[in-house]
């Protein structure tokens, strides 16, 4: 196995099991609905417990396998834009926290329901900037990178879908873009293994 073939198959591993969250999210609350309480509580857990693990293990491979690739492409935009991605949603999950507290502190002495709606507004608009525009600008631009120097158009429809669905992901038909990206990815991985079983692995641009 050549040296694109093993990062495309940890890529194809991550994008198989970043879809698998919603899957999970979706079977978890069928079952809820139609289960005991006991049995309720065993699959909240289990909700709580599998898709944080898939998404970190999902993020883990993916930046192994862009990070590898650009290795073998030689491009840095590749492997900076990897590990942005990676830094900016981690950073922007771990700010959001403390965000939520200063946004509650801040309208604590407001009462209301206009003062609930802004506090989720505020709040819809925090996780929008810090979860979706700014880490996904940086994968977005990954892909285009590793489109351009695999000659991929799996990886530019990805680019291009994961960008659209960052900025509407407030919207919330942003997911839906997001993962239609997602689903392009795989694709892309799997050409790339696909064509280095083939054949050498490329040479530099």
């Amino acid at each position: 196995m050549g040296r694109v073939s093993t990062h495309a198959a940890l890529g194809l591993i991550a994008s198989i099991l970043f879809l698998a969250q919603p899957v999970v999210i979706a079977a978890v609350f069928l079952a809820v609905i139609l289960a005991s309480t006991y049995l309720f509580l065993f699959l909240l857990l289990t909700l709580y417990a599998a898709v944080p693990a898939l998404g970190v293990l999902s993020l883990v491979l993916e930046f192994a396998a862009l990070h590898g690739l650009g290795d073998v492409y030689q491009r840095k935009d590749l492997q900076k834009n990897a590990l942005r991605f990676v830094v900016s949603l981690l950073g922007g999950t771990a700010a959001f926290i403390p965000l939520v507290i200063l946004l509650a502190l801040t309208l604590g002495d407001c009462q209301g329901d206009l003062c609930h709606l802004l506090f989720l507004v505020w709040l819809w608009a925090a996780a929008w900037l810090l979860m979706a525009v700014v880490p996904y600008r940086f994968l977005a631009k990954a892909y285009a990178a590793l489109g351009e120097a695999a000659d991929s158009d799996a990886f530019r429809r990805a680019a291009k879908w994961n960008w659209r669905g960052a900025l509407l992901f407030i919207a919330l038909v942003g997911a839906l873009l997001i993962l239609a990206a997602r689903i392009n990815a795989p694709k892309g991985y799997h050409a790339l293994k696909k064509a280095d079983a083939t054949g050498p692995n490329p040479p530099p641009p």
